[in-house]
């Protein structure tokens, strides 16, 4: 823009025409005040801009509000929502894992990182949606579901998280016989390593009503796991929350299991 203008007034110059050179001294302080104003305009928006992405109070439910799209290799493109709801109809029949071939396993640990990589929940261990009671719908972990067992839990699995009193409850219950009933449960500790993945230390277990107290850690034990820790060949029982949402929630533990939950709030 200014060349122009500098092509004019060499030509007015030469021709010594006075009002040219006005017209063309005018011209240019116009053209520089607005590029002066263009470029004050554009450096306090872009430090508006920054001042509130930095200073913007976090919402209540601490949400990203996460655009994603996945291609699984079939030509089908998929979002978050349609995620979820595969992975909602793949869990419906393989009785809570107990049934899942490898076929059913391999579609299911592919739709759950799929969730994870667009988990929409910043912070889980601090985010009051983490909060409540969850009842297990699948798992990798077996052994919960009493594969091999004479004895299976007959009816819902339920973990419950306090993220204010940083508690964690399992629970499960067993019916063997028509009016034969009872339930276990494990209540514990958690102690966050990190914005999602807590370590867990449970401190006593119910069996049927009756109340056992785990064995106090002595400090002898402490310097053992401390050191296993530490040299990386064992860690302590933890649980990482990789999804949660309004009503769904994913979990990774320590021995590479995979858990999937429902809000199950009373």
């Amino acid at each position: 823009a200014l060349m122009p203008s500098m092509e004019v007034r060499e030509k007015s110059m030469e021709e010594d025409d006075l009002m040219t050179t006005d017209v063309v001294k005018k011209v240019s302080e116009t053209e520089t005040a607005i590029a002066k104003k263009g470029t004050s305009w554009l450096t306090s928006l872009l430090a508006k801009g920054a001042a509130t992405l930095v200073n913007s109070p976090v919402n209540v439910n601490n949400q990203f509000n996460t655009v994603v799209q996945y291609n699984f290799g079939d030509g089908k493109t998929r979002n978050l929502a349609q995620c979820k709801s595969e992975l909602l109809i793949a869990i419906a029949g393989v009785d809570r894992g107990l049934k899942a071939t490898k076929e059913d396993s391999d579609k299911i640990e592919q739709l759950i990182r799929a969730m994870e990589a667009g988990n929409p929940t910043k912070s889980p261990l601090k985010n009051p949606l983490l909060n409540g009671r969850w009842a297990l719908l699948y798992t990798t972990a077996k052994g919960i579901l009493g594969e091999g067992n004479p004895i299976r839990p007959s009816g819902p699995i339920y973990q419950s998280i306090d993220i204010f009193g940083l508690r964690i409850l399992n629970e499960q219950a067993y019916e063997p016989v028509p009016f034969v009933r009872w339930t276990t449960s494990a209540a514990g500790d958690l102690f966050p390593k990190s914005n999602s993945r807590a370590e867990v230390k449970f401190e006593n277990y119910r069996v049927g009503g009756i109340k056992v107290v785990a064995p106090p850690t002595d400090p002898a034990r402490r310097m053992i796991e401390w050191e296993l820790e530490v040299s990386g060949k064992g860690t302590p029982a933890w649980i990482d929350n990789t999804y949660v949402d309004e009503n769904l929630r994913v979990a990774r533990d320590h021995k590479g299991n995979v858990f999937v939950m429902k809000r199950a709030d009373p």
